[in-house]
């Protein structure tokens, strides 16, 4: 067991850490949304993930977006505050998905699996979801990616060739993580827009998810590239030691 002052001395440098990436690290304008930015500081949940597993990494994100908001108030708009959940999500995904262990008798890639089946739910209970069908293809592939994960994972492939499946298992845990933050926000403008607010015809605002699409798919792509440096090259020279709180291997 971590002691409680390593614990609360690792939430509180985190969370600092993620305040100053979001105040620093400039956000990309979201399509169709005017005001609205997604923050590149979101490309380091998965490593929050792997160094701080899945309630803490969740959690010192979560808090560090708050004392952002609080402190610099004139950054963020509606859209902003309602997916503030988003990147928790992503560190959450990803940390279950690279985690080895049991949580209450069930995989942590399980709970991983789930949530991205919640949001396929969520995604096609609405009209637009259902119009904008193709805008679900990178999340596919995310779940394939974790399929093949969950594989090699469960029949043990990497004892005989550690390093070569923790990068398989390293890529799973940054597409899941970057893409299911991605997800939620999706899934909370089209609430926002189409139900909240009732201020955006279905139809188009399908054609302007499916306009943006090539510019998230590159966006997220260049987001995972980021996620995924960081949390090979952290893997590598943490993976012996007690500061990693995820178990990989």
């Amino acid at each position: 067991m971590y002691r409680k002052s390593y614990i609360v001395a690792s939430l509180a440098a985190f969370a600092s850490l993620y305040m100053v990436a979001l105040k620093f690290i400039k956000g990309i304008p979201v399509y169709g949304i005017p005001g609205a930015k997604i923050k590149l500081a979101v490309a380091l949940s998965p490593v929050y993930g792997l160094v701080l597993g899945p309630l803490l990494g969740p959690l010192s994100i979560l808090i560090g977006t708050l004392i952002a908001m609080f402190m610099f108030p004139s950054s963020y708009n509606l859209f902003s505050i309602a997916t503030i959940f988003c990147a928790p999500l992503g560190a959450l995904v990803s940390s279950l998905i690279l985690d080895k262990r049991k949580i209450f008798g069930l995989p942590a890639w399980a709970y991983s699996l789930s949530i991205y089946i919640l949001l396929f739910i969520a995604w096609f209970m609405t009209d637009v979801g259902r119009k904008a069908y193709i805008f679900t293809a990178p999340y596919t592939l995310a779940v394939i990616i974790m399929i093949i994960n969950i594989i090699a994972r469960e029949r043990q492939w990497h004892v005989r060739h550690e390093r070569a499946f923790a990068l398989l298992y390293i890529l799973a845990s940054s597409v899941s993580g970057i893409l299911a933050d991605h997800f939620l926000g999706s899934i909370e403008a089209i609430i926002i827009f189409r139900y909240v607010l009732a201020r955006a015809n279905p139809n188009d605002l399908a054609k302007i998810y499916l306009a943006a699409m090539p510019l998230a798919v590159t966006e997220r792509s260049f987001m995972i590239l980021i996620a995924f440096i960081l949390e090979l090259n952290l893997y590598l020279a943490l993976r012996r030691t007690k500061y990693l709180l995820t178990e990989v291997i």
